[in-house]
Parts: structure tokens; sequence; C-alpha cells
């Protein structure tokens, strides 16, 4: 019994309720993406949740010792002898401006330390003097110099504002031109990503948007069915923004790619269910079109969007908090606006006829014997197209061995930027930028007096300084004067008057950050130290380099039998190191888990494990070739880039999804496989090629963007999407031509009754 149909006149009248609907809270949401936007916040140190070992020791570290975060600030000419630096620090710590209470905690300057280390007690020499704070306040060149401002937890959250107030006292204050002032640090870091990541969505949405519309204008033939999927579109991409805002979660620079990821998603939604809406009207004409192109292609569009939302769930495992948020909030929006488009599009469809030519046939002639001319080759050359692909493939596995990720903050802005010309010059005049901090924690019984605990401090501090590139170390021992080897009563009353003199500066020390808690407990001792920003300094081999050198000097001790000594490495280096191996190890995981699920979807939906198996081929071809090309290049893997994966496994499945559907129709009306392919290209080839191209270049505009990770993440979503519609075209045909078709071809079946749907099988 034939289904009764749905009146043309309810599409529309659904389609108009859905539009009102949007309209009403298009404002709402518009809003919440604005200020979603404008409260944008980038911190890699918060990247990580607070239950990992490295978030854990930094915590703690920042909690009894007691250190903010910090600008670094120097302009031309600034040198140790420069007045300007003390004018600085007076000014930033007006006791008398509410502004400076609210965001500077301590400013410490060359001019100031430098004049400290010759008083007493030190009285050491100027060349002394400058050699201990050489690196930190003190360039290789002995005059150069900086302040550094650290700030309030308030002036950390606003550091804009921070930045801004300090650029405004070297302007005014100093008569220093703010083009020839430099800044350093993780707040000036998080800015310039905002900033960009910001710039990045703003200059090149609309851009994006013209360019998918103009494509979608020139493939689908009519302005409504055009402005309707453009409009669905437009409106999922607010609306993933503002879901940030509403859930209370900061937006952040992985975020922002999740607009135009959805828009484009959802415009190949649309566009493939045009192509079946085409299609029906070819065929059989417009009267009930709507109706049969809904039958026959939700059941596929559905899939394809389930497919691309598991893709986009799996990064749920990720250790990285961005990109959890990312598969949760991407994989929100896409399900959302499919559905929406299943509500808009079907309105024009059923008010707007159009007009197709060639209604006697499935296509124009020229186009008939394009595809049919690929099929043939296809089909004479399927064990070749087979064994290149597959060759491809397990060639690329040995690229993928050698993948490697990156996720240095820098490398996230482009040389030109103005960030990074400041740590370059920062790095040239005064040293490295990137902080490490080393905490040697003695517990309560530990035997080591107050004196021997500095001693190991000092010669800890001595290794470090053998490191290359490792510049800068600071720590209590660098305030206090040298101490003799044990023997000898000179030596002992010597070491006795030391002794007393430590326990004096105790306090000092404390209040300078470099000592937390009292000897009859834990107590711990801090060596700052710093690493280069620039450069592609390994940092995981580099922390290797530096337990090794500091390891021995512990056994040492432990070999004494004076145990309850312990090292703890935190600070920015290892934060990033840890969400470097999170970055690999997430890639890997969130892949697998994306084939897995996918695997299992193909499986049920085409009822047979085998072609279940066989159909994951050309959905893996796209990732494996290219992350295998970047492992053979040396081309690290970025935040940008580590999230393509899984998501490229769900898109790639659109497209076989929408091939399958036609074949198994065909292959249900007693077509050969042969002759089932070559129907199948007529009917969707050109839906798939269209969606690739409309999506792929309205991702691609955004790799003109300034922010790294953005245009990483556009071209490698073009890549992808060209490598699918490869394996779609290409390797997914040879497959079902080939022997392993024959998993896709069941019991034959009258062709008196056609089958519809992937459902439905052979």
């Amino acid at each position: 019994m034939r289904k009764p149909q749905m009146k043309e006149s309810h599409y529309f009248r659904w389609c108009l309720l859905t539009l009102i609907a949007m309209g009403i809270s298009a404002p709402f949401i518009v809003q919440a993406t604005f200020k979603g936007v404008r409260g944008m916040h980038n911190a890699p140190i918060r990247w990580i949740p607070e239950t990992y070992e490295q978030r854990k020791n930094f915590n703690w570290f920042v909690e009894h010792f007691q250190t903010p975060e910090y600008i670094i600030v120097s302009w031309s000419e600034c040198t140790i002898d420069d007045p300007r630096l003390d004018q600085l620090a007076k000014a930033l710590l007006n006791a008398e401006d509410p502004l400076a209470r609210e965001l500077i905690f301590g400013v410490t300057t060359g001019y100031d330390a430098v004049r400290k280390l010759e008083r007493p007690p030190l009285d050491l020499s100027r060349s002394r003097a400058l050699k201990k704070l050489r690196g930190t306040l003190v360039g290789p060149d002995s005059s150069s110099s900086c302040a550094i401002v650290a700030l309030t937890e308030e002036g950390s959250d606003r550091a804009k504002e921070s930045q801004e107030f300090i650029l405004d006292i070297v302007e005014n204050e100093l008569d220093v031109d703010r083009d020839e002032c430099y800044l350093a640090g993780s707040p000036i870091d998080g800015i310039a990503i905002d900033k960009s990541s910001a710039e990045s969505i703003r200059t090149y949405m609309i851009p994006s948007t013209l360019m998918v519309f103009l494509l979608c204008r020139l493939c689908l033939r009519s302005w409504p069915l055009t402005l309707a999927v453009i409009i669905t579109a437009l409106f999922g991409q607010v609306l993933v923004l503002s879901l940030v805002y509403f859930s209370g979660v900061t937006m952040n620079a992985v975020l922002t790619v999740m607009a135009p990821l959805v828009f484009v998603l959802t415009v190949s939604a649309g566009v493939h269910l045009v192509n079946y809406y085409h299609d029906e009207v070819r065929l059989r004409g417009q009267q009930g079109a709507t109706q049969r192109a809904l039958l026959h292609g939700a059941t596929p569009c559905v899939l394809a969007a389930v497919t691309t939302a598991i893709g986009l769930c799996s990064l749920i495992v990720s250790e990285i908090i961005p990109v959890r948020h990312f598969g949760i909030f991407a994989s929100t929006g896409l399900v959302t606006t499919t559905g929406l488009l299943f509500l808009v599009l079907p309105g024009p469809m059923a008010r707007w006829s159009v007009v197709i030519r060639n209604r006697s046939g499935d296509t124009s002639s020229s186009r008939r014997s394009g595809w049919d001319a690929l099929a043939s080759f296809i089909y004479r050359y399927s064990p070749l197209l087979t064994l290149v692909c597959i060759g491809w493939m397990v060639a690329s596995v040995f690229g993928l061995i050698q993948v490697n990720t990156s996720v240095k903050v820098l490398s996230l802005l482009v040389p030109e930027s103005r960030t990074v010309r400041d740590y370059t010059w920062l790095e040239d005049k005064v040293g490295p930028m990137v902080p490490i901090e080393i905490v040697l924690k003695f517990d309560g019984d530990c035997p080591l007096d107050l004196l021997q605990r500095i001693e190991l401090v000092r010669w800890v501090q001595r290794e470090l300084n053998r490191i290359e590139n490792l510049d800068g170390t600071m720590s209590a021992a660098s305030f206090f004067p040298p101490i003799p080897q044990p023997g000898g009563i000179g030596r002992t009353a010597q070491r006795r008057v030391l002794r007393r003199q430590l326990e004096a500066q105790q306090e000092d020390f404390v209040n300078a950050h470099y000592l937390d808690g009292n000897i009859d407990q834990q107590q711990s001792w801090r060596i700052s130290a710093r690493a280069p920003a620039l450069g592609d300094l390994d940092y995981g081999l580099f922390l290797n380099q530096i337990r090794a050198q500091i390891d021995p000097v512990l056994d040492v001790y432990e070999k004494q039998g004076k145990s309850g000594i312990s090292a703890t490495y935190t600070g920015i280096m290892p934060i990033v190191y840890n969400v470097q191996r999170s970055m690999l190890s997430d890639l890997i995981s969130s892949y697998l888990t994306a084939l897995v699920l996918v695997g299992l979807v193909m499986i049920i939906v085409l009822r047979s494990v085998g072609a279940g198996l066989v159909v994951m081929l050309p959905n893996m071809f796209p990732t494996f070739i290219l992350f295998g090309a970047m492992g053979w290049l040396k081309i690290p893997v970025d935040i940008g880039s580590m999230m393509t994966a899984s998501v490229a496994l769900g898109i790639a499945v659109d497209g076989t999804l929408h091939f399958l559907n036609w074949f198994r129709r065909e292959i249900a009306n007693g077509c050969s496989r042969q002759e089932a392919v070559s129907r199948t290209f007529r009917h969707c080839a050109r839906a798939i090629t269209q969606t690739t191209f409309i999506c792929g270049l309205g991702l691609l505009v955004y790799a003109l963007s300034d922010f790294v990770p953005t245009r990483r993440f556009a071209f490698m979503m073009f890549t992808l999407l060209m490598a699918a519609c490869v394996g779609d075209l290409l390797l997914l045909p040879a497959l079902l031509v080939g022997p392993l078709g024959r998993w896709f071809v069941g019991q034959k079946k009258s062709t008196s009754k056609p089958s519809h749907g992937l459902t439905q099988a052979a």
C-alpha cells in the first residue's frame, strides 16, 4: 500500500515556521556570539585538566612560591644604568593609582638588581653582579636590561588592560614610543593569540561565506534553494559559537574554527539533498519530487551527519580541554543544523519549481559520456587502481610512525607578527624567554641543614649552567656569598657565620619567592631558568637533558645516606611538552575511536561485516596519505591540524554513503556491478565533486589568515576533502567492480520492485 504523501503546502508552512523561529532566536544567539568572542582568552597552561600531574605541579608551584604571571618590558637603548627602569617601577607601583593596585603585583628591574648585588651583604663587583644576572635581567652584552612586571590575579585575567596600562606609562612618562617597546611573557602570548584568532574569523568569514554562496548558486541553479541552504548554514555558524557562551565555557582559538566547519558541512548536506531533488525532477517530473527526494535522500544525508558527528565526538577522548570542547560543540551544532535543513529546504523545493532539461534521460549526453568514460576506465584498470591506492596507504604508514607534534606558542603566530618581533629582539638583547622551574624538595626528616641545602642548590645551578640553550638561572644561592668547603678551624668558623646569616636571610628568600616552608617540615628551594622561545628546540629531549644533568647530583647524596631529596620540574616548558605529548596520543586515540565507531555504523547500515570493513578503506585513504606525507616531510602536527584526522574520517563517509546509496539501488534494479557503478556516477558524482569544491574552497579562504592554526586547519581540510573525493570516485568504485565488490551484492532480487535507500539490502 502506498504511503500518503504530505501536501507540498505543508512543506512550505514548516519552512516558514522554522525561519520565523530562527529569526526570533537570531538576535539572542548573535549577541551571545559577540559576547563569547569578546571574552576570548587563550592560555596554553590551562589547556590540560587540573587532574594531570604537570598541571598539579604547576598549580602547587604557583601556590607555594606565589609566582604570578609576568610581562617582560624593554625598549631600545634600555640598559642597566638607564634611570627610566627605576622610573617605570615607581610608576607601576604607584599606590595612589587604583589601576596599579588592581593590576600590578610587583616589578623587578636590572637597574635595581645590579645595585642590590653591589651593596652589602654581597658587595659584589660590577662584573660579578652582571654575571649573576646575565640571561634574566642583563643581556649577553652585559649592558642591555629589562623590567619584569608581575601581575596580580586580576591583572592576569585582564591581560589586555594590563598591557595597555604598561604601554601608556612607557609612552607618557618615559617618553618611549610604544612601537619601540618590546614585551614578552605568557599574558602577551595569550593576547596575541586572542587577537590573531579573532581577526581570522572577522576578516575571512564574509569572504568565505561569499565564496560558498556563489559556488552554491552556480551548482544549485536556483536562488530560493541557494538562499535556503545558506541561511540555514549561517544560522548554524552563529549557533555553534553561541553554544560556547551559553555553556559558560571561555572562547579560545581552537573553538573559533568550528564556525566555518559547521557552515560548510551544512552546505554540503544541502547540496546533496538538492541533488536528490533534481534527480527526481529529471526522472519523474516536478509532481511529488520533494517527497521522493526526502524519501531517497534522508537516510544517506542523516547517516552522513551522524558519521561526521561521530568523527567530531571522538575528539572528546582528548586530554586537551579546547579539543574536547571542539568535539562536543561542533557535533551538537552539526546535528542541529542538519535537522533545521530538513525543515527549511523542502519548502522552496515544493514552492518554486525547477526546470531540469532532458527529462527523458537521467543526465545530458555529454555529462553521461564523461562519467561513463570514467566508469569504464575504472572497470578496466580496477586492479591497478586498487593496488596503487592501497600501496599508497601502506607506504603512508611508515610516514605516520614519524609524525611529530608541536604546540610552541610562537609557532601559532606568523613570523611577521608583533609578538614574534618582540621575542626575537628580547632573546637577542636580553636572553631566553621560556621559563622552566626546578624545585628541590627536602622532606622534614632530611639530615641536611640550611647551609648544606643551599650548597646543593648552588651545585644544581652550576650543572644547569652547563646545559646548552639554558640560560639565566636564578636561585637563593645567586644572592648568597660563596661557601667554603668543610675542614679546618677557619673554614668551620666561616661556615658557622654564613649559617647564621642564612638563617637571618630566610625571610628575604621567602619574600623573593625562592624558598618555601621551614626546615622542620617539607622545605622547597626554587631554581628558575630560561630556554629559548624561538628556534627548533625539542622540549621533550631538552627536559630529559635537564634531568640527566641533575639526577646524578641527587644520586651522590642518596649514596651518602642523605635521603629525602627530590626534584620537580615545572613551568611553561613542561606544560607545553605535556600538551605536545597529549596531542600525539589524542590524535591516535581519537582517530581510532572514530574509526571503530564509523566502522560499526557502516557494518550495521550495510548489514555485512565484510562490506563494512571494505568500505572503510576509501574513508581511511585521505587521512593516511596526508598525515603520512607530513611524517615523511617532517612537518609537525599542531593544534589546528590534529583535529582534522577524525573530522576528515566522518566527512569522507559522506560521499561514500551517497555513492553506496545509489549503487545499491541500481543493483536492486537488476544491474550488474559495472553498470551500477556507471549509473551511480551519473547520479551522484557531480554532487560529490560539487560539495568537495564548495566546502574545500570555502575553507581554503581561511588559509590566508595570520593565525597559524586556522591557516593549517583550512589547508589540511581542503587537502583532505580533495583526497576524500579521490577515495570516493576512484578507490571506492574500483573496489565495487573488483573481487571485493561481491560483499556488496546479496542474492538476486526481482527487478519489478525497485529498492530505495541504504537500509534495504541488495
